[in-house]
């Protein structure tokens, strides 16, 4: 009898304790779905459990635009042939304008600050989160974050690239994290460190100076664009997409506003003067006074031929 309850107590138990491992089992939720994407329903924690190992990080790079306007905002940081940590902003308000392109020293603690952020949160592996179907907006910007890492001593490639897509499923409180990410990137740039800058157009850096020769086509590049002044408490605005037969440029002052056309009569490929450009456009105002127009470093020049006013603009975007 002793015997029997023993036995029973014992076929007793195993069911229980099959009970119990069913139920943890089923606690082990499969993370990748048939597509080898994550679930939707994916958490930072299980995202932050999936084992990954990578070399030194190498680059970082954010980008954010293509929306309606076509606009550019793109920021890298990456080492130069010597070593030296860099970053290269790269932007544009619109697609029809030149880019705007600055190189700066860069801290190297940054590569460090980042890296920590990566694998606090395990960055690497969103790539494979899931596309979002449901939040699809048609001529909306895109932003990504890429990832770049040196694995070749981990028997992988010397630039393994990782890209995070802001479209993808995103598990909650996760574009907290990737905001932080983008913004310590952003504060790793200093104005004080800046090394060069210049427009860019159709791929390439476009020479300015007194000693180039610029197209037709560059100098159209050159002059386009979203450019503000301020010059004895008026703000002079001017939104080009080129060299067309006139210029327009609106004076505010005292919530009043004037508008200015300019009308083009001739573009010159000698310098102007003794400034620092190849090229210059003689205009002539409402007024027919003449006007010359031209690029001088990083800023757009409207001066009178009498020398009696020269406005100089800066680009916004």
């Amino acid at each position: 009898m002793k015997w029997n309850n023993s036995k029973r107590n014992l076929f007793l138990m195993i069911p229980a304790g099959g009970l119990i491992m069913t139920g943890l089992f089923s606690c082990a939720r499969p993370l990748y779905d048939s597509d080898h994407k994550f679930r939707k329903d994916i958490t930072l924690k299980e995202l932050q459990s999936v084992e990954v190992t990578h070399g030194p990080l190498i680059g970082v790079s954010y980008s954010h635009g293509g929306g309606m306007q076509g606009d550019t905002n793109l920021i890298e940081l990456y080492r130069d042939s010597d070593g030296r940590a860099m970053i290269k902003t790269t932007s544009a308000i619109e697609h029809s304008f030149s880019l705007i392109e600055k190189e700066y020293t860069a801290d190297e603690q940054l590569f460090d600050a980042l890296r920590e952020r990566i694998d606090r949160n395990n960055l690497s592996v969103w790539e494979d989160l899931p596309f979002d179907e449901e939040h699809i907006a048609l001529d909306g910007p895109s932003t990504l974050i890429g990832m770049y890492f040196d694995d070749s001593e981990t028997g992988g490639y010397r630039r393994e690239y990782c890209r995070i897509n802001y479209d993808n499923v995103i598990p909650e409180n996760g574009y907290e994290i990737l905001n932080e990410f983008a913004e310590t990137l952003r504060a790793g740039i200093h104005e004080e460190n800046l090394l060069s800058s210049g427009f860019v157009y159709d791929g390439s850096r476009i020479v300015t100076g007194r000693d180039t020769d610029n197209t037709d086509a560059e100098i159209s590049a050159l002059v386009s664009g979203y450019w503000a002044c301020k010059d004895s408490g008026t703000e002079y605005l001017s939104y080009n997409y080129g060299l067309y037969d006139t210029v327009e440029v609106t004076a505010v002052k005292d919530q009043g506003r004037n508008e200015m056309i300019f009308t083009v009569t001739e573009t010159i490929h000698e310098p102007y003067e003794d400034a620092d450009t190849g090229w210059h456009v003689l205009m002539r105002d409402e007024q027919d006074e003449e006007w010359a127009m031209y690029t001088e470093g990083m800023q757009l020049v409207l001066r009178r031929t009498d020398d009696s006013v020269c406005l100089r603009f800066d680009r916004r975007g």
